[in-house]
C-alpha cells in the first residue's frame, strides 16, 4: 500500500464528502447507523457508489463491476489481503475510510467486525477528540490508545513529530496502512499506555475504550490487562509526560477525572439524566482552576469544538 493507491481510491468515491453524501450522512462513522436505516446498495450498485459501498460500509459488489471502476488498484487490494472474492462477489475484509477532509484513509476492522482485538471505526468519541484538538501546530504529539491512528490521520499535519501507540497489535498494523494509503508520517508503537516512549510532548492525547453499557457510543474493543482500569492509570502517567506549556486532552467518562493541579476545562456534552460524558483539556502549567461547560450538540455542530475548551 501506498500514497498512490490512496489517491487512486479518493478518486473511485472515499473522498470524504462523495461518502457522505452516499449514506447522507454528516461523519463517517454514522455509516452503519445509515445502513441499518436503508441506505444501502446492492451487489450492483452506481459506480460513484462501488467504493464507498464495499470498503467504506462493508457491502457486496459484483467483482466484475468492482474490477472495472477501481481498475488497477481492485487487484492491489485483493493481493493485499484486504478485499476477498466469493461466487463472483467482492467483499472488504477490512474498513477503509476517509479521515479528515484533506485526503487521508484509515484503515480497521469493518463495522460489524466481533474478534476480541478487533479494531473498530471511528465512532463519535473518535469526532469529538479531533474537534477538540488545538488547531495550530505543535513540535510533539503522543497519540494513546491510538487504535486505527484516527486522530493522527484526521488531524493529519498539526505537529512535527506524531508518535501513536496502542497496546494491540492488531491496531498498529492497520494504522501503519492507514498512514502508507495517506503518505502521512505518524511513528507507530505497540505499548501499554507510554511504556518505552521516551519524552515530552506539547500535545497528548487519549480516547479510552468506552463499555458498551455507557452511553451511546457502542462497544469499543481493545485487548488489554484483566481488571485494568487504564483510565485512572493515563492520568498517573500524564504529568511525566506532558512538556511545559503543553495540555492533555481526553475523551472519557465524567466520573472518571480525577483531581488535577493547573487549569481544567470539562466540555460535556451529554445531558442530565444520562451518563456523563466529556472531552477535558488540562494544562497543568496553566493558572490553577476547575471549569464545566455545558455543550448543546447540534445537527450543525455535533461534536465538542475546539472553543469550548479555551478562555
Amino acid at each position: 500500500m501506498n500514497k498512490e493507491i490512496g489517491r487512486a481510491l479518493l478518486r473511485a468515491g472515499l473522498a470524504e464528502r462523495a461518502v457522505m453524501a452516499c449514506f447522507g450522512v454528516d461523519v463517517v462513522a454514522h455509516i452503519p447507523r445509515a445502513v441499518a436505516a436503508g441506505r444501502r446498495f446492492d451487489a450492483q450498485p452506481p459506480p460513484g457508489a462501488v467504493a464507498p459501498w464495499l470498503l467504506a460500509a462493508g457491502g457486496a459488489v459484483d467483482a466484475a463491476l468492482a474490477a472495472r471502476v477501481l481498475g488497477p488498484t481492485f487487484g492491489v487490494l485483493e493481493r493485499g489481503g484486504m478485499v476477498e472474492i466469493a461466487d463472483g462477489l467482492a467483499r472488504a475484509t477490512v474498513a477503509i475510510l476517509p479521515a479528515g477532509g484533506h485526503g487521508a484513509l484509515a484503515v480497521s476492522d469493518r463495522f460489524d467486525e466481533t474478534r476480541a482485538d478487533a479494531v473498530l471505526p471511528p465512532d463519535d468519541s473518535s469526532h469529538h477528540l479531533v474537534s477538540a484538538l488545538p488547531r495550530g501546530r505543535v513540535a510533539r504529539w503522543l497519540d494513546l490508545g491510538t487504535g486505527a491512528a484516527w486522530a493522527p490521520l484526521a488531524a493529519a499535519g498539526r505537529a512535527d513529530h506524531v508518535i501513536a501507540a496502542d497496546i494491540n497489535p492488531r491496531a498498529i498494523e492497520h494504522a501503519r496502512r492507514g498512514a502508507a494509503l495517506s503518505g502521512v508520517a505518524v511513528d507507530l508503537r505497540v505499548a501499554d499506555l507510554a511504556t518505552g516512549i521516551e519524552g515530552r510532548f506539547d500535545l497528548v492525547s487519549f480516547n479510552p475504550p468506552i463499555p458498551a453499557a455507557r452511553g451511546e457510543h457502542g462497544p469499543r474493543h481493545r485487548v488489554g490487562l484483566p481488571g485494568d482500569d487504564l483510565l485512572a492509570r493515563f492520568w498517573a502517567a500524564a504529568p511525566a509526560l506532558v512538556a511545559p506549556g503543553g495540555e492533555v486532552i481526553v475523551h472519557a467518562a465524567l466520573d472518571e477525572l480525577p483531581e488535577l493541579p493547573g487549569a481544567v476545562v470539562i466540555a460535556r456534552y451529554t445531558p442530565e439524566g444520562v451518563p456523563g460524558f466529556a472531552v477535558t483539556r488540562w494544562r497543568p502549567d496553566a493558572a490553577p482552576g476547575r471549569r464545566v461547560v455545558e455543550i448543546a450538540l447540534t445537527p450543525t455542530s455535533p461534536h465538542v469544538p475546539r472553543s469550548a475548551l479555551e478562555e
